[in-house]
């Protein structure tokens, strides 16, 4: 098929946890990173992984699987959406009334 492959590269980006930003590293495709969910430490751990949209540093999705991540990720990134605020609140309504959907699909499946 007509699949665009995407490459995934490894960064570090800025979480938001307790108030702050932390620094963890990330797989990262356009403005999402993917990394193991973070514990009450702010640390990875091996509990899933967590899907990041890196300018506001929010976490977007939990999911058990880096795969379902990664597919969550390309999916979002296909859309062809704007991404580019600080704050996911400032998002515009038809922004999230397109990705809301795909996140979604993905939180309501336990296998992923």
């Amino acid at each position: 098929g007509d699949e665009m492959a995407y490459r995934f590269k490894r960064k570090t980006v800025n979480v938001a946890i307790h108030g702050g930003k932390i620094p963890i590293s990330a797989l990262v495709l356009d403005e999402f990173g993917i990394h193991g969910t973070l514990n009450a430490d702010g640390i990875p751990s091996t509990l899933g992984f967590t899907v990041t949209h890196i300018h506001s540093g929010y976490s977007i999705a939990k999911l058990w699987k880096r795969g379902s991540c990664r597919r969550l990720v390309e999916e979002i990134v296909s859309l062809g959406l704007n991404w580019q605020y600080e704050d996911p609140e400032q998002l515009p309504d038809e922004l999230w009334a397109k990705a809301k959907p795909v996140i979604q699909k993905y939180i309501s499946k336990p296998s992923n």
